[in-house]
C-alpha cells in the first residue's frame, strides 16, 4: 500500500476539504502588533457561516509575520476555532516550507496550503520532489498545493498535479486564472479523488460549474453569507449573488491584497486597516460605498424582511 492510499484512510477520504473557506486576515493594532482581540471577533463572526479557515496565508500577510508570530497566530486560532484549519506555507525553499509545515502539525492544524515556492521557478521534477518533502513533513495531515502563476512564476499544470497526487498531495487551490487550465485540473482531481478549490473570487461560479469542491476566499472575510450563496444556492440565485459580489471585487482588489479587505473590515468596525510594510494602507471610496450598501441591505432585511437590489 502506497503513501496515497495510506493518507486516504487517515483523512477519511479528506471530506473536510470542501465548501466555503476564508483566507483569514491577520489584524494589527496601529502599533503593528497582532490584534488578537480583533482576530477573535473575526473568528466568532465566521462561526457557522464558513466551513474552514486558512490562516497565515498571503491574505493573512503570512510572509510578513515572524516565525514566532506565525506560531502564535496558529495556536490562537486553533484555540478559538473548532472547525477545519489549514496553515499557509509560503517559504522560497523546501526546507522552509517543511519547517512551517511541522509547526502547523505541532499546533493542531488539519493541514497546510503550500504555495509553489515564489521567485525560484522550479521545474516539474523540482515541484514533485518539493511537494513530496512537504507531504512527509505533514503526515498524517493534509497538504493542499497552491498554484498561482502570477506570484510564483510557474503554474503546476495537470501533468504535475497528477504526480503530486501520487506522492500524497490531496488537493489543489487554483488561482492561475485560466479556466481552460481549470477544466484540466478538474479532470485530474476527479480521477484521483483530489479536492479542487477555487482560489479566485471572481471565478467562483465557473469553478463550481466544472466541479470544484470548495473555494478559499479573500472577500469571504467581509461577506461570507453572500459568498456561501454563490457557492451553494440554486443557479439562478447564485448568479444574482455573484453579480452583487462583483461590486466588492472591483473595489477590494484595486490594490494588493489584503489592503482592500482590511479597509472594508475597518469600515464595518471589525478590525483596523493596518498592514505591514512593504504594504501601505490606502483608502478607496468604492469600498466605503459597497459597505454602506451592504449595511443598508442588512438593515432592511432585519427591519422589513426585504433586500436592496
Amino acid at each position: 500500500m502506497g503513501i496515497r492510499e495510506l493518507l486516504r484512510i487517515e483523512w477519511g477520504m479528506k471530506e473536510f476539504l470542501q465548501g466555503v473557506w476564508v483566507a483569514a486576515v491577520t489584524p494589527f493594532a496601529e502599533s503593528g502588533q497582532i490584534d488578537f482581540a480583533a482576530l477573535e471577533r473575526l473568528v466568532e463572526g465566521w462561526r457557522g457561516r464558513v466551513d474552514g479557515l486558512v490562516v497565515c496565508g498571503t491574505t493573512g500577510e503570512g510572509p510578513l509575520l515572524t516565525e514566532a508570530e506565525r506560531e502564535e497566530v496558529v495556536r490562537f486560532v486553533r484555540r478559538v476555532w473548532q472547525g477545519p484549519m489549514l496553515v499557509g506555507v509560503e517559504g522560497m525553499s523546501t526546507r522552509a516550507q517543511c519547517e512551517e509545515t511541522e509547526m502547523a502539525v505541532r499546533c493542531g492544524a488539519e493541514g497546510v496550503l503550500a504555495v509553489v515556492p515564489p521567485f525560484v521557478r522550479p521545474s516539474a521534477e523540482g515541484l514533485v520532489r518539493h511537494y513530496g518533502e512537504v507531504v512527509r513533513a505533514a503526515t498524517p495531515r493534509a497538504v493542499v498545493a497552491y498554484s498561482v502563476e502570477r506570484r510564483s512564476g510557474v503554474r503546476i499544470g495537470e501533468d504535475v498535479l497528477r504526480q503530486l497526487g501520487e506522492v500524497g498531495v490531496c488537493g489543489l487551490k487554483d488561482a492561475d486564472g485560466d479556466m481552460a487550465q481549470t477544466v484540466r485540473y478538474a479532470a485530474v482531481c476527479a480521477e484521483l479523488g483530489l479536492a479542487l478549490f477555487c482560489g479566485d473570487d471572481g471565478l467562483a461560479l465557473a469553478h463550481r460549474a466544472v466541479g470544484a469542491r470548495g473555494i478559499v476566499s479573500a472577500v469571504g472575510n467581509v461577506c461570507p453569507d453572500l459568498l456561501r450563496t454563490v457557492w451553494t444556492a440554486e443557479w439562478a440565485e447564485a448568479r444574482r449573488a455573484a453579480d452583487k459580489l462583483t461590486k466588492w471585487l472591483g473595489a477590494i482588489f484595486w490594490r494588493s491584497n489584503p489592503i482592500g479587505v482590511k479597509q472594508a473590515l475597518a469600515e464595518l468596525g471589525r478590525c483596523g486597516d493596518t498592514v505591514r510594510l512593504p504594504l501601505v494602507a490606502e483608502k478607496n471610496e468604492d469600498i466605503k460605498k459597497a459597505v454602506e450598501e451592504m449595511e443598508e441591505r442588512e438593515n432592511n432585511i432585519l427591519l422589513y424582511g426585504i433586500g436592496v437590489d
